[in-house]
């Protein structure tokens, strides 16, 4: 059996519609999935709205995907199986209404451009940025990556892999794009109140794809603030043995356990499949019985 408690929606930044993920779950027989589009559940407004089961005949757990600071550093937090809807619904519009979402984008792109300026990075950035654009990553990546001077400024993997460079360059404090997001985004400790608020769980996503120094720490940090109930110890770009790494720590430290592909659709450069990742994903649907009631 298959299942993927992590995937995006064109309500994020897939390029999936909800009906192509539940058309695309039933043709691969993925038993259980999880819609987790990022800092929003609008697409649980529209499986109200369509007869789902039509479509799909597996279940489909509540979830959602929160960008939030702990340490100084901006990480994701997996919400599921919230009972409350309309709370975190509420929740995550007054956090993350168009407004703030505005304000996070420009803000991020402010201080991008800051970082070039300070470096004395020559690039052709437009000096504001645009909402109906790229998102500010995206931009300036693609614009950095015009010049082939500019690669003395990424390690190998950035400078070939838009992921990498978004998940670690931003967030790595030896890193010359590194953002302090401390005002831009909520902290982790009021997205898990707000999780475990609305009846869910929280895990922390996809922990190897930060660049951090000793990820156990980290994670005993948020075990020990209370933050997470679990941790995606199933990941598409997860080693075996950092999988196995995790799975040993819930165990020892009575946490939970997700997984999920991260699918985003056409997104990327490496194409991720539903349920199976780059092909050998492989989530022992167990894990759910130990939290999913």
């Amino acid at each position: 059996m298959l299942i993927d408690l992590h995937i995006h929606t064109k309500y994020s930044d897939g390029t999936f519609t909800v009906e192509d993920i539940l058309k695309e779950a039933e043709r691969k027989n993925i038993t259980t999935i999880s819609i987790t589009d990022h800092n929003t559940i609008e697409a649980y407004n529209h499986i109200k709205k369509i007869n789902a089961k039509q479509i799909y005949t597996g279940d489909i757990i509540l979830g959602t995907e929160i960008n939030c600071v702990f340490q100084d550093f901006r990480i994701e937090l997996l919400g599921y199986n919230f009972n409350n809807f309309n709370f975190l619904e509420k929740w995550l519009k007054l956090n993350f209404s168009n407004e703030k979402e505005l304000f996070f984008r420009t803000r991020e792109y402010e201080k991008l451009l800051q970082k070039m300026k300070d470096n004395n990075i020559v690039n052709n950035c437009p000096t504001q940025y645009d909402p109906k654009g790229y998102l500010p990553h995206t931009l300036i990546y693609n614009e950095l990556k015009t010049n082939e001077r500019n690669k003395i400024y990424f390690s190998k993997d950035e400078w070939d892999d838009f992921s990498v460079f978004f998940r670690t360059a931003t967030i790595d404090k030896n890193s010359l794009f590194y953002i302090d997001y401390s005002d831009i985004l909520p902290y982790a400790k009021e997205v898990s109140k707000a999780i475990k608020a609305s009846g869910g769980k929280v895990f922390l996503a996809h922990v190897f794809s930060y660049n951090m120094d000793n990820h156990i720490d980290i994670i005993d940090d948020l075990v020990s603030c209370e933050i997470i109930d679990g941790i995606e110890v199933f990941y598409s770009t997860f080693t075996k043995e950092q999988s196995k790494k995790l799975y040993d720590y819930c165990r020892k430290n009575n946490l939970f356990m997700s997984g999920g592909s991260d699918f985003h659709g056409s997104n990327g450069k490496r194409y991720i499949n539903l349920g199976i990742g780059f092909g050998n994903l492989d989530i022992p649907d167990y894990i759910l019985r130990e939290w999913c009631i």
